[in-house]
């Protein structure tokens, strides 16, 4: 995604649908509530950032670039580990340099930031609610067991669970293709709110977690069940995972 940062209300209301659209070009199995999510979070960690000292997280003498050791520059260990959590930092230089540091014009800039991100948070959170009120009424998401056919024993699926519960990335596309389509123990449909592959996966890990999604997608044919590497099956991640899963639907 884009680190586009607005510093506009009203800027980022009319671009709202435009950068919906550019979320569902590059994710194409994430919904509008999953924009939303991700849109949130990013905003709460601008709004964190910009809520610290402006003479410590801002000082245009520091001319930091990207990759710079921040404790070189004496500043606090509280603003250290807010830039440096989860990745924020590229956000804050982001952010530090749409401030345009070296000539000046921060706290304006500062203080204008820490009344529009809010009111940003405020609009996407108005739009989650109702995206949440409209979706009410829709079939709820399966559990794990669920996407697993009627003859599956109960525990087979549930040592799946245990087994892969903490797999990502390639590792778990190739869970969910060997269960998919080698096996064909599990049905997903790539465009279902409710049972697609992303709902599986979320099931798996009993929790959402957008940011996992992408590492898993980018192994599949786009808008597809197929894996993308042509020699997949040569892999010893593959192989591995397959004669283990065959153990487990034949032993339990």
């Amino acid at each position: 995604m884009s680190k586009e940062i607005f510093y506009s209300f009203k800027e980022y209301q009319e671009k709202y649908n435009g950068l919906l659209d550019e979320y569902y070009l590059e994710f194409e199995e994430y919904e509008e509530i999953d924009f939303i999510e991700y849109e949130i979070q990013k905003y709460n960690v601008c709004l964190q950032i910009v809520n610290l000292p402006i003479e410590q997280a801002f000082c245009r003498w520091f001319r930091i670039e990207k990759g710079s050791d921040l404790k070189t520059f004496s500043i606090s260990e509280k603003t250290f580990y807010i830039i440096f959590e989860n990745e924020n930092e590229q956000y804050y230089y982001k952010i530090y340099r749409d401030f345009d540091v070296i000539t000046g014009g921060v706290e304006k800039k500062v203080r204008q930031a820490r009344v529009i991100f809010p009111k940003i948070i405020s609009f996407l959170e108005q739009r989650k609610l109702s995206f949440e009120t409209n979706t009410k009424t829709e079939t709820p998401k399966k559990d794990f067991k669920g996407f697993f056919k009627e003859h599956i024993n109960i525990d087979k699926i549930e040592e799946i669970q245990k087994k892969y519960k903490d797999f990502d990335g390639k590792k778990m596309a190739y869970v969910i293709y060997l269960l998919h389509k080698e096996f064909n123990v599990i049905n997903y449909s790539l465009n279902s709110r409710v049972e697609s592959r992303k709902h599986f996966v979320f099931a798996l890990y009993k929790k959402d977690n957008i940011n996992k999604m992408e590492g898993i997608n980018r192994y599949f044919n786009p808008s597809d069940i197929t894996l993308l590497a042509p020699d997949y099956s040569k892999d010893n991640d593959y192989t591995t995972i397959k004669t283990d899963i065959q153990t487990i639907l034949n032993t339990i």
